[in-house]
């Protein structure tokens, strides 16, 4: 984690910003992607979204087993959204369908992302 402080100008003393935590972008930039890709974009957005999901939902499944030291239902869930979402071999369903799914599944990034800060486990 980053601490960011700066000076207030005022008797010269330091005021410490709120935390910032790169890692939790790994479950905010998906849920971002994905929410904003229910409204209809253009093709390219959603190349983007599926490297994006897919990458993240493997990430948050490698550090689900690693923390777990196990293969649980979690780790199932979003190796199932990398699968589905994969950039290589395209999963190819309607377009309504796509947008419950979007919206689906950026809940769940959402989700996990609150439950893991509840958990307070450290990410590397």
């Amino acid at each position: 984690m980053t601490d960011f402080k700066y000076d207030d100008g005022v008797n010269g003393t330091e005021i410490q910003s709120k935390r910032f935590n790169a890692w939790n972008l790994l479950w905010i930039l998906p849920a971002a992607f994905l929410i904003i890709g229910i409204i209809p974009l253009p093709l390219t957005y959603y190349f983007a979204l599926r490297w994006i999901v897919a990458l993240a939902a493997l990430a948050i499944a490698t550090n689900e087993v690693r923390l777990q030291r196990k293969f649980g239902p979690t780790v199932l869930l979003f190796l199932i959204v990398a699968l589905v979402y994969n950039p290589v071999y395209f999963v190819v369903l309607p377009k309504k369908i796509w947008m419950i799914l979007n919206l689906v599944t950026g809940i769940l990034f959402l989700l996990h992302f609150f439950l893991q800060r509840k958990r307070k486990e450290p990410l590397s």
